[in-house]
């Protein structure tokens, strides 16, 4: 199933360039995850030998697997979250939407899984797919909820030396307490990532999203960042929320500062002004 999954992604022609990113990416991920990688492929039946749907799984498609955020680009996905007094019970009520094409033979939704990873310290619960050692969507035993967004700015793709983020997500779930500290683990200027992304995170207290822009610029030319927006945060311009005790995301970065692909993307426009009227139709509670 993935196999022809990754087939249906990449057309002859692209399919040898990705394991070029792939092999720029491997150095730098934690040893264990390309020990857990590399130990599920030595049992398929693809080996080292990476060919284009021929309904075998090989070590090197595994990876496209693992790597599919940092390798590719997301699908539309989206966030929201409410807490303190615009909770009916006055914790973090938050939901997520991952919307992923899932294949003509629906590939995807036949492997989605809960999945649980014990470490001698701590726990974590990845919501995804069988194989997928990431974070897609996920939380751990100190109650910190996160998940990804993609958000795209236009600019040259480059994977040399840079890191995957949804596998330093699981990392940060794994060895972070507080969603604080996780969040400035994510945003650590000294950590390359090959794609802009947002990652949403709550604990029952709070949400805030941290949109990690790194290339592009602003319209005056400034420097874009990589910051955490809170429901009272600026925004840029023409951008509104103005909702207290809750926060939301679609796919694009709207925190002053940062690289507008927001007022020109009429699906994200559309889904943001939907989601503030919904909140905003159910009053403070």
């Amino acid at each position: 199933m993935i196999d022809s999954y990754i087939a249906e992604n990449l057309p002859d022609y692209e399919y040898p360039f990705i394991f070029s990113r792939i092999e720029d990416i491997i150095p730098q991920l934690d040893e264990r995850y390309v020990e857990e990688i590399e130990g599920m492929a030595s049992v398929f039946s693809g080996g080292d030998e990476d060919i284009r749907d021929d309904k075998k799984l090989s070590k090197g498609e595994l990876y496209v697997l693992n790597l599919f955020t940092d390798v590719f680009r997301g699908a539309q996905c989206s966030f929201v979250s409410v807490y303190g007094s615009r909770s009916e019970t006055n914790k973090t009520i938050t939901g997520r939407n991952l919307d992923w094409f899932g294949g003509t033979q629906n590939q995807l939704p036949r492997i989605q899984a809960i999945i649980t990873i014990k470490n001698k310290e701590s726990k974590i619960c990845s919501i995804g797919y069988l194989g997928y050692m990431g974070i897609l969507t996920g939380f751990n035993d100190s109650k910190v909820f996160a998940g990804i967004l993609d958000s795209i700015v236009g600019v040259a793709y480059s994977s040399e030396g840079r890191r995957s983020y949804t596998l330093d997500l699981r990392y940060a779930l794994e060895n972070c307490k507080t969603m604080d500290e996780a969040a400035e683990f994510m945003r650590d200027s000294k950590k390359l990532y090959a794609v802009n992304h947002i990652i949403a995170f709550s604990d029952p207290e709070k949400s805030v999203i941290l949109e990690n822009n790194f290339s592009g610029y602003r319209r005056d030319g400034k420097k874009v960042q990589r910051a955490l927006r809170y429901a009272d945060s600026e925004l840029n311009k023409g951008v509104t929320w103005g909702i207290s005790d809750a926060v939301g995301s679609v796919n694009s970065f709207i925190l002053d500062g940062n690289y507008d692909n927001h007022t020109g993307n009429k699906y994200n426009t559309k889904r943001w002004e939907t989601m503030k009227n919904q909140i905003l139709s159910k009053g403070d509670k």
